[in-house]
């Protein structure tokens, strides 16, 4: 089953959606995880954001490359 260019384009923003809130939880977890065990170092929460942010960027342009793809393509 083929699906249409919306078809295509909903599933790819709901798999970054899915990614980049996962990536986040995760990137909460281990600061949670952190601050619990009294770890509260100078450069992890940095390094957290940089994380964040980089991962995130990624996705976006894995999003806007997959879409660019999609309207390129005919039908």
């Amino acid at each position: 089953m083929a699906l249409s260019k919306k078809g295509k384009a909903l599933l790819n923003i709901v798999i970054f959606i899915c990614f980049t809130s996962l990536y986040g939880a995760i990137i909460a977890l281990i600061n949670n995880l952190f601050r619990t065990n009294g770890i509260d170092k100078a450069y992890i929460m940095p390094l957290l954001i940089f994380s964040m942010v980089y991962v995130y960027w990624k996705a976006w342009q894995w999003l806007c490359q997959k879409l660019d793809k999609i309207n390129l393509t005919e039908d």
